[in-house]
Formats: structure tokens, sequence, C-alpha cells
């Protein structure tokens, strides 16, 4: 890959190719609404990039949560026929590498790609929220720390959960999915190897 842009501001070349290739790659309950994205990238809680190398082959976006110390990787994409070249491992590295929170996490349905550069599944069963419906679906819940500890607090990620599905799934605070999903935490949370 030659270069990992930052896309600032919308109504760019970079931009449309980035909403091609995500709604090329996620499927409707999976992806965030436009709107939602366009807003959470000009009030600083979403770092878009996209990945170039004849043109944009693949992009990412980092959610970043100061007050709770966290970041995400939400969205992470390659497009079809550029993959299998090593562009995803580049752009997740680069994601690593400009997350300056304590915790990166990842949610994901195969997490093969994540574990292979340092991601550690937390020792219990995830279900992501689909967007626009009453629907969750089981994904891996994984998660890189910046000093390589393997631990973290039940009520952090009680707090990190909470704030994931209210402001990132537009979840409501009494969603039942919030509660069934803090019920799985163990006392002792623990990364671990796939």
């Amino acid at each position: 890959m030659k270069t990992i842009e930052q896309i600032i501001s919308i109504n760019t070349n970079n931009w449309y190719e980035f909403i091609k290739i995500y709604y090329q790659t996620f499927p409707d309950w999976e992806r965030e609404p436009i709107a939602s994205i366009v807003e959470k990238i000009k009030n600083g809680n979403y770092l878009l990039f996209v990945g170039i190398d004849n043109g944009i082959v693949g992009f990412y976006i980092l959610d970043i949560v100061t007050e709770l110390n966290y970041a995400v990787l939400t969205y992470l994409a390659v497009i079809e026929s550029e993959r299998n070249q090593g562009y995803g491992i580049s752009l997740c590295k680069d994601a690593i590498n400009r997350c300056k929170m304590d915790w990166l996490l990842v949610e994901a349905e195969c997490p093969t790609l994540y574990n292979r550069i340092g991601f550690r599944k937390f020792n219990f069963n995830y279900k992501v929220p689909k967007f626009a419906t009453s629907d969750s679906v089981i994904m891996y819940l994984l998660a890189i720390h910046n000093n390589k500890s393997n631990n973290i607090y039940r009520n952090n990620l009680v707090k990190i959960i909470t704030h994931m599905f209210i402001n990132g799934y537009q979840l409501a605070p009494n969603d039942n999915r919030i509660y069934e999903q803090i019920s799985q935490i163990p006392n002792q949370v623990e990364l671990i190897d796939l």
C-alpha cells in the first residue's frame, strides 16, 4: 500500500469511493446511517482512513471514546478485487499505531485477520445489535491493549459495552439487549487466545 490518508471532509473523490466500498462490503443490518458517520467525523469521534495503491483499496474507521479511554475499529474493508494482498493487515496495523487509547476493540464475525496481529478474544459470548432492528447477531469481541495487559475490570467493560450499544448502535438506554450482554460478562474478565 502506497499511503494511508485520513478523510476529514466529505464531498471529495475519496469520500465517494469510501461510500461505494462501504455499501458493497457491509450488509444493511451492519451499516450505520451515512448521516451518523458524517456527524461523528465532524465532531471528532470517528477517524476515517483510506488505503491508496493506484486508487483506494480499502478503509477503516476508528471510533475514539476518550472519556472511557478506548477505541473501536468500527469498520475495516478492502475491495473484493484487492483482497488477500495484505491490505487488510496494513490497514489494521495502521489503526493500532494511530490508537492512543488504552484499549482498541473490534467486533468480528471472522477473527482470523485480527488474531494474526495480536487481538485476543474476551472470555464471554458476545452479540452485536443489528442496526434498525431488534435483533442481534453473534460475533467475537476482540481487543488489544497498549500495555499488553490481558485483563480488564468488569465494571470498566460494562461501561464500554453500554457506551458502544447506546452511542454506536443507537439503542435506547433501557434496551434489553444491553442488559442481556452485560449479564454475559464474568466477574474475572480476560483476553484469551482463539
